[in-house]
Parts: structure tokens; sequence; C-alpha cells
């Protein structure tokens, strides 16, 4: 806590000092925490498609959730700002604190911030939402903009960046797990000209988690420059120093204490199967990107995105064998004792990546033209040295630290990829109608194979009113995989192709609906080997079909966002005979949720703002093992008084101990505990 603050008061006195000049004056400010939270309507637009459009112009099913969206719902890192959205799976692997593992449409998706890509690996850093101004799910394949990417869809972070008019915030927290955590983001112009402005967001937090032993500790300093010479030109430099001290919140708890636990006899939630002193999960991250903008025209755009990042990850863990015989992982006669696995990898990361294109809006007689012309590369290597092994075993009902030994550490191969692509894309309208059609051609290597793939994008849409659209689309992807199997041969790229036919119905300017409905055929897909539960296999085929309806609407002052999906997601060719017609691992098949928020005026300077929210996720398999769905409720009460906003989150309110996913291979993930923060906020 003194760390806390001997960090945060200074930097609030530097933010502080205009604002209360301003309040000398005589300056008042409204309560501005509480007057609303705007939805998807047409105000809201998103690059996500690497121009910005409107949500409801976009002929594919996207979902955007801002800043002040998922803060208000409690989130804490990533995969948390999409508990509410149709047809993803937030937390797929449960509370990890790892990483950021969120599926889309039953798919793994890859995360990208301001358009770039950021995972390449396992090993990612994590981006702290405070450095966001809101997230985007693109859903369903997006190889002809993309290149290599999941088919499912993918997630685009989108950075905070300077604004020309000052202001600022911070804020101290507590919470759950002895969660201390304090923000600051300030911006404002930098030079009488008005050319100039920056911004710095900075976090410091010191926190428990809900599991023993194990740390959520972050430092992140973000500073950001925006240099504005004219009207038609934007040059915007973000940087990020963030430094991680953590460790597995998921113990990878074995199906007899778990799932399949006798009564009595499941272990809780907070049980702790590594060694204080050894488990680790620590980073260091330094990232610095040049986003760039420069209108030729009022008909002609050029952008340039670039990003480059440096990461190093100390990653130590134990973890106990549910692999080797799952029905019974106990090694004695009381069933207490569980054999361990000890690992460490100790990666190097380095990626840098840049995407550039013009944008053209022109006619050709009575048809318009909004054409797209780019390329990109991306390029990401890792070395890394570790070890792995069986090692002492562990009392999983009383456990007792200490005896271990590490082994020397061992160089791993160094992980190459980069990916080089094209892209044209151009959407013609005439009167009501529009028509979409994008092609690309990408060059990927991967630790020395080399992927060549064209992959094609054709939509139409329906301007019926200013405020109904329907659309169908075609979709395609490719992804090359890295890693070997058991026997070391070379994944082959995953490919595939969407078929999706949606409408999207702007009700009020500040609100809208959208109901889609998709077919994808996915080939060559990654699924665990059951054989060796450490590597992975290709199945050959899988299907995946279903509805998604979203909504946010404002409603006689209410603020509802509501999601719901039906899902069918399936094995359908395998070289395995018993997996045909099983369903994807990890990925339900029924989800549904809802918010709602309302502010109530107090008094001309008060208000009240009170939140709730319910979200089920539906059983999902793996194999023939069941893990069962559950139901989960959310809460959010905050009074704002002029600059100040006194607010309660609550997660998971009734503590319900569930698990996110249980696996064949033996294990099961933890899922999210209840979490209540209290903020004090201060706006300038």
């Amino acid at each position: 806590m003194r760390r806390l603050l001997t960090v945060v008061s200074p930097l609030a006195l530097l933010v502080a000092a205009p604002a209360l000049a301003g309040e000398a004056d005589g300056a008042a400010s409204a309560p501005a925490y509480l007057e609303g939270v705007e939805v998807q309507g047409e105000i809201v637009r998103t690059a996500a498609g690497k121009t910005e459009a409107a949500v409801i112009d976009t002929p594919q099913a996207i979902s955007v959730v801002s800043s002040a969206q998922f803060l208000e719902r409690g989130a804490q890192n990533l995969q948390e700002t999409l508990r509410y959205m149709a047809g993803v799976s937030a937390e797929a692997y449960g509370n990890d604190g790892r990483n950021d593992d969120s599926f889309v449409r039953g798919v793994e998706a890859p995360i990208y911030l301001d358009g770039l890509r950021q995972t390449f690996g396992y090993y990612t850093p994590r981006t702290d939402i405070h450095m966001l101004e809101q997230v985007e799910v693109l859903k369903g394949p997006a190889g002809s903009l993309y290149g290599a990417g999941v088919l499912g869809g993918l997630i685009n972070q989108t950075s905070k960046r300077p604004e020309f008019m000052r202001s600022g915030e911070i804020s101290l927290s507590y919470g759950t797990f002895d969660r201390v955590e304090g923000t600051l983001d300030f911006t404002g112009p930098l030079n009488e000209a008005g050319t100039l402005a920056g911004r710095i967001v900075a976090v410091m937090r010191d926190s428990g988690t809900q599991t023993d032993h194990v740390d959520d500790d972050r430092i992140l300093i973000a500073p950001s420059l925006t240099w504005k010479p004219t009207e038609a030109t934007t040059l915007t430099l973000i940087g990020r120093y963030q430094k991680d001290k953590a460790g597995t919140i998921s113990t990878f708890v074995p199906w007899a204490a778990s799932i399949f636990a006798e009564p009595g006899r499941r272990l809780p939630t907070s049980r702790f199967l590594s060694e204080p002193d050894f488990e680790k999960y620590d980073t260091r991250t330094v990232t610095l990107s040049l986003l760039g903008e420069h209108k030729l025209s009022e008909a002609v755009t050029l952008r340039t995105n670039s990003r480059w990042l440096d990461s190093d990850l100390n990653y130590q863990s134990m973890y106990p064998d549910g692999y080797s015989n799952p029905a019974q992982p106990f090694i004695d006669p009381e069933r207490r004792v569980l054999n361990r696995y000890i690992y460490a990898n100790y990666p190097e990361t380095r990626t840098f990546t840049t995407d550039n294109h013009v944008q053209a809006r022109f006619a050709t007689g009575a048809l318009k033209h909004d054409l797209l012309v780019g390329g990109d590369y991306q390029h990401y290597r890792q070395r890394s040295e570790g070890f792995s092994a069986l090692t002492t075993p562990i009392d999983a009902y009383n456990p007792v630290y200490g005896n271990y030994s590490v082994l020397p550490r061992t160089p791993n191969p160094t992980e190459r990829q980069s990916q080089v692509g094209a892209y044209l894309q151009d959407t013609m309208s005439y009167g009501p109608v529009s028509v979409l059609l994008g092609v690309r051609r990408d060059r990927a290597k991967i630790d020395g194979e080399v992927y060549k793939a064209t992959t094609y994008r054709a939509a139409v849409m329906a301007d019926l009113s200013e405020t109904v659209k329907p659309y169908v689309s075609y979709s395609e992807s490719f992804q090359p995989v890295t890693g070997t199997t058991f026997a070391g041969e070379a994944f082959k790229p995953t490919e595939g192709k969407q078929w999706e036919v949606g409408v999207k119905w702007q009700v009020t300017p500040d609100s809208l609906v959208t109901l889609a409905a998709y077919d994808i055929t996915e080939k060559n897909r990654l699924t665990n080997d059951p054989a060796n539960p450490f590597f992975s296999v290709q199945t050959g085929e899988a299907k995946l079909k279903g509805v998604e309806a979203e909504a946010q609407v404002r409603v006689r002052g209410f603020d509802v966002t509501g999601a719901l999906t039906i899902a069918e997601t399936k094995i359908s060719e395998s070289n395995t005979p018993a997996e045909i017609g099983q369903q994807l691992d990890s990925a339900p098949e029924r989800q549904a949720s809802v918010f709602v928020a309302r502010t109530f005026p107090l008094t001309d300077e008060v208000s009240l703002r009170l939140g709730g929210g319910v979200r089920y996720v539906g059983a999902s398999y793996s194999g023939d093992l069941r893990t069962p769905g559950f139901t989960l409720g959310d809460a959010y009460a905050a009074v704002g008084y002029r600059e100040w906003l006194f607010s309660v989150n609550a997660t998971n309110l009734t503590d319900k101990r569930y698990y996110s996913t249980c696996l064949a291979r033996g294990d099961c993930f933890l899922g999210v505990r209840r979490a209540v923060v209290a903020t004090i906020r201060r706006q300038f």
C-alpha cells in the first residue's frame, strides 16, 4: 500500500494542479461518470475491419464493449471484458493468471492490439485493460484482411490515445484477496499551437488471488504522444513498460479431486499444489507503437500502424499428474498423494508488426466505391530454455512444501514465424444495396516451413431503411500452426470457410440489435493428443453452426445489454472413429446473458447508478467428458458527486464454485470466485 501511494501521489498532484486551479475560479463539474454508457448505435465505430465504420454498416457480426461498460461490469482483465457478448466463451479455461484464453464461435481467438496481431504463441504478455478505449470482437473468418487467423473470429483492443482537451482521472481500489490497485490517466495539449498532445496511463497493483501463494501484481506505465501538424495528418506514438509478478491460478486439478471427487474430497479452490518459493509467472514487457494517418484528399486516406515488442518471462510451476491414470491418479492407498511435474520455461520474445494501406472513395457512374488496398508484415521470434520432469509427490489434502529440487536448464529450439500479405477490398454501393469483395495473398514462414494461401471474402448488404440492414456474407481463413506432433511432424495450416446471414436493426440512434446465423467448416483443427497429453493432433474436420442474438438498447432510461447463443460444434472427420460426432473441446453450445443499469439523479450534484447482470454458460464437453453449465450474477453500485465517484463491483455474487471446463486428458480448470472491489475515482 505504501509503495502504491508513493508512486500514485506525486503523479496525482501533477494531474490535479490545473484542475484545482479551475476550481479556484469557481468552475464546477457535473457528475459525468453516471450519465449513462453509450451503446452500439451509429455513434459507435470500430476499426476491426481496418477502416472506421459504424457497426450497423458492417456486413458481419461485430461486438463492441467500451471501457466504461467493462469497468462497470467489474472486469479485471481482457477475457473478463467479453463476458456479455454473443458467441464468445470469455473464460474458456477459467481463472488462469497467465493469459487471456477466449473462444469465439467455438474456436480460440487470436488477440490484436490496434489492428496488429499480439498473440503468436502461448507466452504472450497480457494488456492491462486500463490502457484500452474499447474491445472489439470481429466474428467469423477474417483471412481476406488479416491473413493468418483462426476462423472463429478475432479480438481487437483499441488503445487510449492523447486528446487535445485536458482531462484526467485517478483511482484507488481495494477488494477481495487483498487487491490494492491505483491508476492514473491524464491527457491534454502540450503546446499553445494545439498540434501536440500527450497522455499517460499508469497502474500499480498489489494483489493476491483465489489460489494460495499466487500473486497478481503489476506495474504499468504507458505514455503516448500525438502530433497533428495539420487537419490532414496525425501521428501517434504509444509506449508501454509493464512488469508483472504472477503465477498459475488454475492448478490443473485431477478429476478424482474435482468433478468426480467423492463427498468431502473435492479440493478447495484455494488449494496450491506447487511450491511457494518456486512458483512464478513474471514478465517484463516493453512495446512501442506508431499509428499514423494522412488524408491526401477528402477521398483518399493513407494509414500506417507498426509495433515493436520485447518481452521476457520467468515461468516456473509444479502441477499434479492427473494424466497418467485420470480415473485413479493417487499413488497411496489412502488416495491422498499425487505425483507432480516440475516445469520451467524462460522465453525471450521479440515481435515486429506493421500494416499499411490506402483507402479511396470514388464513383464510376452510379456505382460508388470504397476501395482498400494494403499490405502487412509480421515477424515473431522466441528463444527459450527450461526443463520438465517428474518431481516429488504432494499430499493434496494436507500439503507440506519444500521437498523438491531444481533441474539444470536446457535450450529449447528457437521459434520463428513471419508473414507477409497483400490485400484488396472494394465495397460497391448502388442505391440501397452494397456489395463487398475482398481477396488476400499470404506467404507465411514458421520454423523454416513456408505456407502460401489466397483467401476470399464476399458480402451483400441491403439498406431496407435507415434502421434495418440485412446481409449475407462468405469468408475464408488460413492459419499456420506452430509446433509439431509427438512424432516431430510439423502441423498443417488450418483452413476454414463460413457462410453467414444476418440483420442489424438500429432501434433508436443509440440502440442496436443484431441477429446472425453462421455455418463454418474447419479443416486440420488441433485437438489434444489422447495418447500424449502434452501434445496435439489435427483431427481433420469440424462443423460449427449457430445462431447469435445481441442487443444493446436504452429503454426508459435503462441501459440493457443482452446476448443469446445457440451453437452446434461437431467433429465431422477424424482418424479416430470415436471422435466423430463429438462436441469440440470447451465449446459450450448454449449461452445467455443480460446486464441492466440505470442512473438515478438524487440532486443537481449527486447521482446514483445501479446495475446488475446474469450470465449463463451451458455444459461443455471434451470427448465424452461433460462439464456442467453454470449461472453467475454480477452487480454494480456507484454514487457520483461532482468530480468524485464511489463505486462497488461484485462479480459471481453467490460465490458459486464451478469448473469452466474439464478435459479428457484428466484435469479441470477452476472458475472465477466471487470478487468484490470498492473504488474511489477523481476526475479532473
